[in-house]
């Protein structure tokens, strides 16, 4: 079955808010250098004050202003304009993988964009990279297309013999035979060896990846 991205991207937005409240909490008495460095994969030093300074001194680097971290209040002010953005983020993360997948790759490749800095910022394990979620979902919405064809096409083997063409299983998918979900073209099919094996493909698009199934040649499955 396909994964439901609306209930992973809420997951990691509720784990988000939480890193947010624990930072908002830490500052400044508390660990949150050492959460910072954690959420940039960094290793604490074993000093509180070198924490702190190689903390600030990524975060600079990443774009956010110094006097940031002069006061709780600034601090404070900071992080919750970062989890508004964030929030923000993940909305229009989770409205792009509904669409199919040429269209959500384009719109996340422009989320990826706009949010490059919040993205450079959260590089964590909080915060998922929309081409990535959406090239993943293409991919595997195209592997179960491959799949279900596979098993109608084995269904309708006779004499040793696969099915001529992707017509001949329709009546497995009442009368519609799935379409390439890249282009909503049909998907490739072709007889092997006289029919006794076959291949089923779907061509990359662009960053969208090809999807291949070949049937084991009568020796092979011997």
């Amino acid at each position: 079955t396909l994964v439901q991205p609306s209930k992973v991207l809420a997951r990691e937005t509720s784990i988000m808010s939480l890193e947010f409240d624990r930072l908002r909490e830490a500052y400044p008495d508390g660990s949150w250098a050492k959460m910072i460095l954690a959420s940039l994969n960094e290793e604490p030093t074993g000093d509180r004050d070198k924490d702190v300074e190689k903390a600030i001194a990524l975060c600079v680097e990443r774009g956010v202003p110094r006097d940031v971290f002069s006061s709780p209040d600034s601090f404070h002010e900071y992080v919750n304009k970062l989890e508004v953005t964030a929030h923000r983020f993940a909305e229009s993360v989770t409205a792009c993988v509904t669409l199919p997948p040429r269209s959500r790759l384009q719109r996340a490749e422009a989320l990826s964009r706009k949010y490059s800095k919040l993205i450079t910022l959260l590089a964590s394990d909080t915060l998922v990279d929309p081409v990535e979620i959406g090239t993943l979902l293409a991919e595997h919405e195209a592997e179960l297309t491959v799949a279900r064809l596979a098993l109608a096409v084995s269904a309708n083997k006779k004499d040793a013999t696969f099915p001529g063409s992707l017509r001949d299983v329709e009546s497995r998918f009442g009368g519609d035979v799935p379409v390439n979900p890249y282009s909503r073209e049909p998907v490739s099919y072709r007889q092997l060896e006289d029919g006794r094996h076959f291949e089923l493909t779907i061509p990359r698009l662009g960053a969208l990846p090809e999807v291949n199934f070949r049937s084991l040649s009568p020796v092979a499955a011997e």
